[in-house]
């Protein structure tokens, strides 16, 4: 009988151990790994931003892989999108200093003014295309945003519901009872004070349920 507990009951503990290290993964986290799972496999989709349906990502089997690809790590797929957000930024952000500093370096022979309306424009015209590629990154992340929404309020209607928990008989609850407080018994013996603390806390909620 190690730590105080009877062998079922060090079996139930060992299980619920288990189940509370397990990863939990939310319908979004689920949706989102079985997004990028489709578009690695349709880089045109993602190219053209075509977001597929839960109906596809169930049938191509994208959902299931999803779940077991999260035991291995998080989803990148937002990250991507973010990250080449920030690039622009970065770059822009460059421009806009080589901009304010043209022609201060020294040249020989130096740049005619003609020369240096020319750079000027250049990189006007490099900060424009950068403009736009951010308007147009962060109007496919919003759209992204909302299907993974969608996707996901979909992916929690399909789930199968819980059969509702049977009630537990008046005389099955003094039986638990008999049996937590031997196990809170013997842990007090043992000087175990986290399975004694356990032990009496359940005890009390099934006083509650007895009243």
């Amino acid at each position: 009988m190690p730590n105080g507990l009877f062998p079922e009951e060090q079996r139930k503990k060992e299980e619920e151990e288990k189940e509370e290290k397990a990863p939990r993964f939310t319908s979004r986290d689920i949706v989102e790994k079985a997004l990028e799972l489709y578009f690695e496999e349709h880089p045109e989709a993602w190219d053209h931003k075509l977001i597929p349906e839960l109906e596809e990502l169930q049938e191509g089997g994208y959902i299931k892989r999803a779940q077991h690809e999260l035991m291995r790590g998080p989803s990148k797929l937002k990250e991507q999108l973010l990250k080449a957000l920030e690039g622009y930024r970065q770059e822009v952000e460059k421009i806009f200093n080589l901009l304010k500093h043209l022609g201060e370096k020294p040249e020989w022979p130096p740049p005619t003014p003609e020369e240096l309306i020319e750079r000027e424009k250049s990189l006007l015209a490099r900060i424009s295309l950068l403009e736009a590629k951010i308007e147009k990154t962060t109007r496919e992340n919003t759209v992204l945003e909302e299907k993974i929404k969608a996707l996901e309020r979909e992916l929690e209607k399909a789930k199968p519901k819980e059969p509702p928990k049977p009630e537990v008989t008046k005389t099955e609850l003094i039986k638990q009872a008999r049996e937590l407080w031997a196990t809170y018994r013997n842990a007090v013996l043992a000087n175990d004070t986290a399975t004694a603390d356990s032990a009496l806390k359940k005890l009390k909620e099934i006083r509650l349920k007895l009243k």
